[in-house]
């Protein structure tokens, strides 16, 4: 299953840069909604909370897309943190 979680976590995040470079606000926190429930499966609870702050971007704001950039940024050090973790513990092959 935490095999299952990574592979599924670099796809969503591929999705995620490449909502991202379109700049599409919606499909961003549409994503990160999505990612997040993932995350709160497996106990990855800081890529959860990034996943939230990616949600809940105001879709108006005049620096969103700054913030958004940012919390990209971090999960994907997130997700990376968690994989290892999780190789560490012996969850996942890679």
């Amino acid at each position: 299953f935490a095999s299952r979680f990574i592979d599924t976590a670099r796809s969503a995040l591929a999705e995620i840069d490449s909502a991202l470079a379109a700049g599409d606000l919606p499909q961003l926190r549409h994503l990160g909604h999505r990612t997040r429930s993932g995350a709160l499966t497996v106990g990855a609870t800081a890529m959860a909370g990034l996943c939230k702050q990616l949600e809940l971007l105001p879709p108006d704001a005049p620096d969103s897309h700054g913030a958004a950039r940012a919390l990209v940024h971090e999960l994907h050090a997130a997700l990376a943190a968690t994989a290892h973790s999780m190789h560490e513990a012996g969850l996942t092959d890679s």
